[in-house]
C-alpha cells in the first residue's frame, strides 16, 4: 500500500505533470529542456525527475553533459500496479492526441478542455489515494462489499472523526455512497466516476486484491 500512496503523491503535482507531458510530447527531450516546459529551474527539475524516476514513470538516459528523459519502455518494472501506471500515463499523455479535447474531458472528468484544467482532474483523482487510511477504508469495499460505519471502525481500529472524515473525502470524490435503507451503511460507486478514475481504481483494486491472495 505504501507504494500505491508514493506514486499517487508523485502525480499529484502540477510540475511533474508537466514534465510527464513534455516527456511525452517530445521522447529523448534533455532536463534543461524539460525545466522549461515545468517552468523550474534545472536542479529543481532533477529531484521532480528522480521521483517519476524511482516508480519507473519515465526514462533517463545519460549522454555526455546531458540526461535525455523518455517515457519508459514496456517491461522495465515487474510491479504490476507500476505497469498499470505506466499504461495509465501513456494513455494520458501518450494517446490523447488521438481524441478530441471534448473526449479527453469526459475521460478526466474535466472541468474544460485546458491543460490544467486536465491536470486538476487528474491530482483530484490520485489524491483519493494518497492517505494510507483511505486506501484501508477502500480496500474493505473492495474485499467486503457494503460496510457500516462500526465495520469500518472495528476491522481498521480507527476513531469514529477519522472514518467519517475519510468517507466524507471519498464521497465528494464520487467513490462512495451512503446506503438510504441502512443506517450506517456505505458503499461503493466505482461504476459513476469518470473513467480515468475507474482506470486508477482498477489498478489499485488489483494491486489490494494481490496482496491478500500472497
Amino acid at each position: 500500500m505504501d507504494l500505491i500512496v508514493k506514486t499517487c503523491r508523485i502525480l499529484a503535482s502540477r510540475v511533474r505533470l508537466r514534465m510527464l507531458q513534455a516527456i511525452y510530447r517530445s521522447p529523448g527531450i534533455t532536463v534543461q529542456d524539460m525545466a522549461k516546459c515545468a517552468g523550474v529551474a534545472d536542479f529543481a527539475a532533477s529531484k521532480h525527475l528522480k521521483l517519476l524516476a524511482d516508480c519507473h514513470l519515465v526514462q533517463t538516459t545519460p549522454s555526455g553533459r546531458y540526461v535525455h528523459c523518455s517515457p519508459p519502455s514496456p517491461r522495465t518494472t515487474s510491479n504490476r500496479f507500476l505497469t498499470d501506471m505506466q499504461e495509465l500515463v501513456r494513455e494520458l499523455f501518450g494517446e490523447r492526441a488521438n481524441r478530441t479535447p471534448a473526449q479527453v474531458c469526459d475521460w478526466l472528468g474535466a472541468s474544460d478542455e485546458t491543460s490544467d484544467a486536465a491536470f486538476s482532474a487528474v491530482i483530484r483523482h490520485v489524491t483519493v489515494y494518497t492517505h494510507l487510511r483511505r486506501l484501508l477504508i477502500l480496500r474493505e469495499f473492495i474485499r467486503e462489499g457494503n460496510r457500516s460505519v462500526e465495520d469500518l471502525i472495528g476491522a481498521l481500529n480507527m476513531s469514529p472523526d477519522a472514518a467519517a472524515r475519510h468517507l466524507d473525502k471519498l464521497q465528494r470524490r464520487g467513490m462512495v455512497k451512503a446506503l438510504a435503507d441502512e443506517p450506517s451503511g456505505w458503499k461503493l460507486v466505482a461504476q459513476q466516476v469518470p473513467p480515468f478514475q475507474k482506470a486508477l481504481l482498477s489498478a489499485v483494486a488489483k494491486s489490494l486484491k494481490a496482496k491478500r491472495e500472497g
